[in-house]
């Protein structure tokens, strides 16, 4: 509880920077900007054409997982620029947070 309710208050005069901190900004210092390429993509299949924004939201999961675990992916240069190639792992991973998004939307406190 009382992570949440730091989340929401104002920084005091002097803020703790915890080494949980320090250690999520060395890796995203540590990571590149890369391509993502999903070799499978055109046989990915919705069940629904309900929401439209389905598949971005899912493609962009998709990649997010794949450029964060940019290390241990395939990985190759084109012209100069990182491509990463997209695992069976962030598509599942993909398919379980966008299921969770659709399924179990976050419970806003009463106020």
């Amino acid at each position: 509880m009382r992570t949440l309710t730091q989340a929401g208050e104002s920084p005091g005069s002097v803020t703790e920077t915890s080494d949980d901190l320090f250690v999520c900004r060395q890796i995203w210092e540590e990571l590149c900007q890369v391509w993502v390429i999903i070799p499978f993509a055109l046989r990915i299949r919705f069940q629904s054409a309900e929401n439209r924004r389905n598949p971005d939201m899912f493609l962009d999961l998709t990649r997010t997982h794949a450029a964060i675990n940019q290390f241990r992916r395939e990985q190759y240069s084109t012209n100069g620029m990182p491509c990463v190639i997209v695992t069976i792992e962030d598509f599942e991973k993909a398919v379980d947070l966008l299921w969770c998004s659709m399924e179990q939307p976050v419970v806003r406190g009463q106020n």
